[in-house]
């Protein structure tokens, strides 16, 4: 059972690198460009360039995948486009806080049904 699963794992590593191959190749094949994005529709040409070398568009494809492994492996995802920031915390604080309260609803609903259900039973008897 023990070789079973390292097999397993062990298969599971190259196909996972092919997968996130293929995937990083479908995102740079989507149309239009993102450093035209970032630096806003009425940048000129030279500030898509200098936007392009900062984030890394004007090297080839296999350098770009290469840092994007590294970066994969390292747990930095690189920075929000939206908030210009490496700041990954604001999110994660709110999805963590939205995870509390969605946790602390379902809690509350079981009490009150258990608290009903005894409350009842009791009054049958």
């Amino acid at each position: 059972m023990g070789r079973y699963l390292g097999k397993r794992l062990a298969s599971t590593i190259p196909l996972l690198l092919v997968i996130s191959f293929v995937v990083f190749m479908f995102i740079h094949m989507i149309p239009g460009d993102p450093a035209r994005l970032v630096a806003g529709q009425d940048a000129t040409k030279e500030d898509v360039a200098v936007v392009r070398e900062q984030l890394g568009l004007d090297e080839p494809l296999l350098v770009q995948y290469g840092k994007y492994m590294k970066g994969l492996f390292t747990g930095d995802l690189g920075s929000s486009i939206k908030n210009r920031s490496r700041d990954n915390r604001t999110k994660t604080e709110t999805n963590y806080h939205a995870d509390i309260l969605i946790h602390d609803m379902g809690c509350n609903h079981r009490y009150c049904n258990r608290y009903h259900r005894c409350r009842i039973s009791w009054q049958n008897s």
